[in-house]
C-alpha cells in the first residue's frame, strides 16, 4: 500500500515524473515546504534514496535549517557535500564557510581542487579578473599599480592563520585599448 499521502509506483522503463505548466516565466513548478517545529529544525526538507538490500539508503538530500539562516546543505549520506549560506557563501567540506567559495579538507585523505582540461592543446585555466566599475560585468579601465588577483598562503601558528607568502598580479603603468601592462610580484614574510 501506499507509505505517503502521495505514493507513485512504477513498474516498467519509462520511470520519470514530469511536472510543468502552461507558464515558461511564472509560477512554481514544484515546491516542497513545510511549518516546522524547534524540533524539526535540521531535519531535512527533500530526500533522494536509493534501494539497497536493508533499507532505503539516502542518496542525497537538501536541507533548509533554521539555526544558520535557513543555510542550503546538501548531504551525500551523512556527510555535508556542500553548503551555501544566505550571503552566498558556497563550502565545500566546511559547513560554515566565510569566503564566496571555501573548501576544507584533509590533504592526506583526499586531493583539494583540480582545474583540468580536455580535448585539445590547452590545459586548465584559473582566471582573476578586474573592473573599476561598480557593477559586475561592466566595463570600467584599471590603473596603474592596481592588483588584478593575489595568491596568498597561510600556516597556523597555533593560535591563528598566519600568512607566509603571496603572489599578486598588479597593473604596470598605464593601460589602454587593447594594451594591460602588469607585473608579478611574489612575497615572503
Amino acid at each position: 500500500g501506499p507509505g505517503a499521502k502521495l505514493h507513485i509506483n512504477y513498474n516498467d522503463t519509462d520511470n520519470e515524473i514530469l511536472l510543468g505548466g502552461s507558464s515558461a516565466t511564472t509560477g512554481s513548478v514544484l515546491r516542497a515546504y513545510r511549518n516546522k517545529t524547534a524540533a524539526q529544525a535540521d531535519s531535512p526538507l527533500v530526500y533522494i534514496l536509493q534501494d539497497s538490500t536493508s533499507d532505503d539508503d539516502v542518496a542525497l538530500y537538501l536541507k533548509g535549517d533554521s539555526t544558520t539562516a535557513n543555510t542550503l546543505e546538501v548531504y551525500s549520506g551523512t556527510n555535508t557535500g556542500l553548503v551555501v549560506n544566505p550571503t552566498g557563501n558556497v563550502g565545500i567540506g566546511t559547513t560554515a564557510p566565510t569566503w564566496k567559495t571555501e573548501i576544507a579538507h584533509n590533504p592526506s585523505a583526499v586531493n583539494g581542487l583540480r582545474i583540468g582540461g580536455y580535448g585539445s592543446t590547452a590545459g586548465g585555466t584559473q582566471s582573476f579578473t578586474m573592473t573599476r566599475n561598480a557593477t559586475y560585468g561592466s566595463h570600467t579601465i584599471v590603473q596603474n599599480g592596481d592588483a588584478l588577483g593575489i595568491t596568498y598562503y597561510y600556516g597556523d601558528d597555533g593560535a591563528a592563520l598566519q600568512p607566509a607568502a603571496q603572489i599578486s598580479a598588479s597593473v604596470d603603468g598605464t593601460p589602454g585599448a587593447g594594451d594591460m601592462p602588469g607585473r608579478l610580484t611574489f612575497n615572503t614574510s
